[in-house]
């Protein structure tokens, strides 16, 4: 009889893999080894020792996530990585800032404006909108969605709101752009937004 360890990191699914995961359950489900368990560390690290070596199930679970099971052949003792999905769910938020003429351009923007950035993470499809609302009429603000350094939506227009609204794919990373294009000195503004998690 062989005796090992079983060890690892969780993490969350992309795009948000640098993100660890503590308090994990992680527990042997079958074979002789059934019913042993651990939770990770602060650092999303795990140790559960004095394992026959084989195949078994092991169970990943925390309250927010998705439980996952994982087939394990143990044949030495060695480290693995493990991630886990944020359990579905629809983000609503209320941004709020400012942007002016003399802030920093944001490259690639309506005519490299200055602009304010909101990234964000998703773990999963659906939609993505947001309705950008300012107080000042005499601004003029354009609202822009990216994914990673690609545009995939945006609004234009000189009344004091607008509108995006696109589909997003799970394990992308997006970001929200308050695009300053004219009018006064500092334009105050609200972003609201909807997407999932």
């Amino acid at each position: 009889m062989t005796i090992g360890f079983f060890a690892g990191t969780v993490t969350e699914t992309p795009p948000t893999t640098g993100t660890v995961l503590g308090n994990v359950r992680v527990e042997i489900m079958d074979g002789v080894n059934a019913g042993k368990t651990n939770l990770t560390n602060p650092s999303g690290q795990f140790t559960i020792a004095d394992l026959t070596f084989g195949t078994f199930q092991a169970r990943f679970s925390k309250s927010g996530y998705v439980t996952r099971n994982v087939s394990v052949t143990l044949t030495q003792s060695e480290n693995q990585n493990f991630q886990l999905a944020p359990t579905a769910a629809t983000i609503t938020e209320t941004l709020t800032g400012s942007v002016s003429g003399g802030d920093t351009p944001c490259e690639g923007s309506v005519f490299d404006a200055p602009c304010r950035r909101f990234p964000f993470a998703l773990h999963h499809d659906g939609v993505i909108e947001g309705t950008l609302t300012w107080t000042n009429p005499t601004n003029d603000l354009d609202l822009e969605l990216w994914r990673g350094d690609t545009p995939i939506a945006s609004s234009t227009g000189v009344q004091p709101q607008e509108f995006v609204s696109s589909n997003g794919t799970a394990g992308s990373t997006y970001e929200w752009r308050v695009v300053y294009y004219g009018g006064s000195t500092i334009a105050n503004f609200t972003l609201k937004v909807t997407h999932p998690n």
